[in-house]
């Protein structure tokens, strides 16, 4: 499985949680499939300081797409929360 951003050839594993691109402009996109047995499911999204500034509940079914075009150009990082697992991560996020 295959993804293709601006001429870049991203592989998707079915057994990894993911967000993409890196840096991030106007879309992230969250890949949750592993997580489809999962009951909830969170994406938390905080600021370079800590801060927790999105909270969404999140399908597993397919990838998940966040609008991040309010969000100012920074490092920031993430969770996703299920039953019985969380994932973390971070990203830029470019104008």
């Amino acid at each position: 499985l295959f993804l293709i951003i601006n001429e870049n050839k991203i592989q998707l594993s079915h057994n990894e949680v993911f967000m993409y691109p890196n840096p991030a402009f106007d879309k992230a996109y969250f890949h949750l499939m592993p997580l489809i047995d999962e009951q909830i499911v969170l994406v938390e999204i905080y600021d370079n300081t800590g801060n927790k500034i999105m909270v969404l509940p999140a399908p597993t079914d397919k990838i998940y797409e966040v609008d991040v075009r309010n969000l100012a150009s920074g490092i920031y990082s993430y969770k996703v929360i299920c039953n019985t697992k969380i994932f973390s991560g971070s990203f830029s996020k470019s104008k």
